[in-house]
């Protein structure tokens, strides 16, 4: 946790101000489009999908298939419950023109202090949770007919010829989506955004994919007019990330209408998703390397909050401590998050994030240093974490957060009381752990290196850490196995090294530094 949990509580209501889902990009709009701050609706469309309308030109009797609908969460069980459904959801409707493609739109006719309503595609058969929901239109999307497609859109009063030139196999719509990136040896071309979920729309029919390593997407395409292309901070990894304080859905790019048959886009300095692919990337790559490595990956369903109004990052994993509801955290912690659930009128115990990366310094405009590296190390550094917080359990970081909660970053090394002894070896061990990986990693991507941290009180111990992995002494997997939920301090994973790794007891005992 880098400067730190203390953060996400006591400036946690200040984000509010600068909520969004949806970030617009003005990088290569087609002809036409108008992208702003915020979203404007234009004139609502006859959606060509409607049931009545395909009966209209069907020879064969029709039933839905699938449901137009949308969703009025009140508070954060209903959040939660949408969010387990797994739902695409949209903040304006889907059978409206764009005037203005923004970041966000919320109806009038919502408290600006409430979710707004959330527009989505279900199947017929469709089990709603206990959310209120209308049911807009009855749907029928078909399969393989386009000759039916292409009726109900002319009933419609859509003109088809030349919408799409072709409609057989060999037709494709292909998004290749990159970012700047400016450390040492990356490639002129900027990186590819890595397993992020793309998504092509007309009117309610809706096909996805994930972005490949080299943020290359590509569908069949089989729309019947140009579709409306955006890319979700979902990624096949299985987290996602999303921004400040919204709580929603993870953060959507909508680039559009598509009208030709590949999209290019590189983010770069002063794009809003800029941070958040360097986020992606990072977690991408971290994920893969666990793989690799045999290391335990963060929990499922991770959520990542960029937050723009601050530098620093947590790994609180708060929503998953045992206890939350009632409370192995300290009273302290659950009084600030009470403070904030007033400030959002919800109640937030279930939709708060596990990691928090702050992304103000690199969205800078003239920011001197490597944006991306940055973004990268600090990434990198609390997913350590998440995936010690998966290996040593929920009651060690129950008095990890309390430490912090309370003494704010890092505390000072210092015991002020006896209770507070464990949660003090646990930052100990947790901060040492964490910045050795990110420094081990720091020199493999970047080919940089760091003596120290600086003015640190475990700096020590961060450094024999990391010349265990440095010298190869043990590898990453052999030393994360050993973080045990009983390892709880520095001095407890020095002796469970030792002992687990008897041949090599006498490097270890030089590195670690043990008193005798």
């Amino acid at each position: 946790m880098k400067r730190s949990i203390i953060i996400f509580f006591a400036i946690a209501a200040l984000a509010l101000s600068g909520c969004s889902k949806s970030s617009g990009t003005e990088s290569s709009p087609e002809e036409g489009q108008r992208f702003g701050e915020k979203t404007e609706l234009g004139k609502k469309l006859n959606n060509p999908y409607a049931l009545e309308n395909m009966k209209a030109v069907s020879e064969e009797p029709l039933e839905a298939n699938f449901l137009y609908v949308r969703f009025l969460p009140e508070d954060d069980r209903d959040i939660f419950l949408l969010q387990q459904k797994g739902l695409h959801l949209y903040e304006y409707p889907l059978d409206y023109e764009l005037d203005v493609i923004g970041r966000s739109y919320h109806d009038p006719s919502v408290p600006e202090d409430k979710p707004t309503w959330q527009y989505t595609i279900v199947p017929a058969d469709f089990d709603f949770p206990d959310v209120t929901y209308e049911e807009l239109e009855k749907c029928y999307i078909p399969e393989n007919d386009r000759a039916l497609e292409e009726a109900a859109f002319r009933h419609a009063g859509y003109e088809v010829a030349g919408a799409v030139k072709s409609g057989d196999e060999d037709a494709r719509l292909s998004i290749n989506l990159r970012i700047r990136s400016d450390f040492p040896g990356s490639p002129e071309e900027g990186e590819g955004v890595k397993g992020v979920k793309v998504y092509w729309r007309s009117f309610v029919k809706e096909v996805a994919g994930y972005t490949d390593e080299d943020g290359k997407c590509s569908i069949v395409n089989d729309f019947i007019s140009y579709p409306e292309l955006s890319v979700t901070f979902d990624n096949v990894n299985g987290f996602s990330i999303w921004e400040n304080l919204y709580f929603i859905d993870a953060v959507s790019m909508n680039l559009g209408i598509q009208k030709t048959a590949e999209k290019s886009l590189k983010l770069s300095y002063g794009d809003d998703c800029w941070s958040l692919g360097v986020i992606n990337n990072s977690a991408y790559d971290y994920y893969a390397s666990c793989r690799e490595d045999n290391v335990k990956l963060p929990p499922s369903d991770l959520k990542i909050w960029a937050w723009t109004f601050v530098g620093s990052s947590s790994a609180s994993m708060i929503r998953r401590v045992n206890g939350y509801e009632g409370g192995q955290i300290t009273s302290l912690a659950k009084a600030l998050i009470d403070t904030l659930s007033q400030k959002t009128k919800l109640d937030l115990e279930k939709v708060l994030p596990d990691l928090t990366v702050g992304t103000v310094y690199c969205n800078k405009q003239g920011y001197d240093g490597s944006r991306y590296r940055i973004m990268y190390k600090a990434t990198w550094h609390e997913l350590t974490h998440a995936s010690h917080f998966s290996q040593a359990g929920d009651d060690v970081w129950a008095k990890y957060i309390d430490y912090i909660v309370k003494y704010g970053a890092y505390g000072t090394g210092v015991v002020r009381s006896e209770e507070d002894r464990e949660g003090m070896n646990i930052c100990d061990l947790g901060e040492s752990w964490a910045y050795s990986n990110e420094r081990y990693l720091q020199l493999l991507k970047f080919n940089q290196n760091r003596d120290t941290l600086g003015d640190e009180w475990f700096d020590a111990h961060y450094l024999s850490i990391f010349n265990i992995l440095n010298q190869g002494v043990l590898t990453r997997k052999q030393m994360y196995d050993c973080l045990t939920p009983a390892v709880r301090s520095y001095a407890d994973f020095a002796n469970a090294l030792i002992s687990t790794y008897d041949t090599k007891k006498e490097d270890l005992q030089k590195l670690l530094q043990l008193p005798e």
